[in-house]
């Protein structure tokens, strides 16, 4: 196999033998010279050493989604770093990472269609600009250098942990749903969560709370269903920057423990 090519020691996922390139016998050694017994130790080493680290970050996908499903959030953004450590680049792990999110808003998304606590209007006036959103987003995040995007996801990141724990007053109920609010609050949680790889139902919720005005039983099944479309659209957004599909089959396999209320 030639230098370059279909090789991943471009992207460091696995190593390259000789770093000068030229031509490659079927072992990946430079033709003319003979494998050396510490060649194999060091492609056996870092063999076992990725291997460790994708059953690391199975592990920490699967305990993520369990405290998930415990306290009603799919935890996105905690699962988030542990994926990008295994991609080959910042956008394809951000892209992996949307997708295992709208595979867990998945499975809870039906317990909530099923029982009825979708509030259909708000979710056909909000799901179209989430979607449009999230593509926006995922070709923005396909496009930004993997330094910048790193440093725009540890900001976001940043800023969502400080406003998860900013104290809010009463919700108030509004007479009459907010529908251009659904709208608008849509497409801006689309389009950031698919620039850093979450579908961001952490937010989405509030604002269905607080600026749509929907009750909170029928606001946590309506969340659900639309992150679910948010986290397909990602992926969209992603495909032509690329995705790590080798960290969205770790990450969704073992993202899917059963769970009732995630709100996403």
């Amino acid at each position: 196999m030639r230098g370059g090519g279909n090789q991943r020691g471009a992207s460091g996922r696995f190593p390259r033998f000789n770093g000068e390139g030229g031509s490659r016998g079927k072992q990946g050694f430079s033709r003319g010279s003979e494998p050396q017994a510490s060649d194999h130790r060091w492609y056996s080493t870092r063999v076992a050493l990725h291997a460790l680290a994708l059953a690391a970050v199975a592990a920490w996908c699967f305990v993520t989604a369990l405290a998930g499903g415990l306290v009603g959030l799919v935890l996105g953004n905690i699962r988030l770093p542990a994926l990008l450590l295994i991609s080959s680049s910042p956008a394809a792990g951000a892209g992996a990472n949307i997708g295992v999110s709208g595979v867990a808003a998945a499975t809870a998304a039906i317990t909530q269609v099923r029982a009825g606590r979708i509030h259909w209007r708000v979710f056909w006036w909000m799901a179209p600009p989430s979607v449009v959103g999230a593509v926006l987003g995922g070709l923005v995040s396909g496009e930004l250098p993997g330094t910048a995007l790193l440093i725009v996801i540890g900001v976001l990141l940043i800023a969502f942990g400080v406003d998860l724990l900013r104290p809010r007053g009463p919700i108030r109920r509004r007479e009459q749903l907010n529908i251009p609010a659904a709208v608008a609050s849509g497409a801006v949680i689309g389009f950031l969560g698919g620039v850093v790889g979450l579908i961001l139902g952490s937010l989405r919720m509030p604002a269905l709370l607080r600026f749509v005005g929907e009750e909170p039983v029928r606001a946590v099944g309506t969340n659900l269903l639309v992150g679910v479309f948010v986290g397909a659209a990602g992926v969209v957004g992603h495909v032509p920057g690329g995705i790590d599909w080798v960290a969205f089959a770790i990450g969704a396999a073992a993202s899917v423990p059963e769970r009732s209320s995630a709100p996403a």
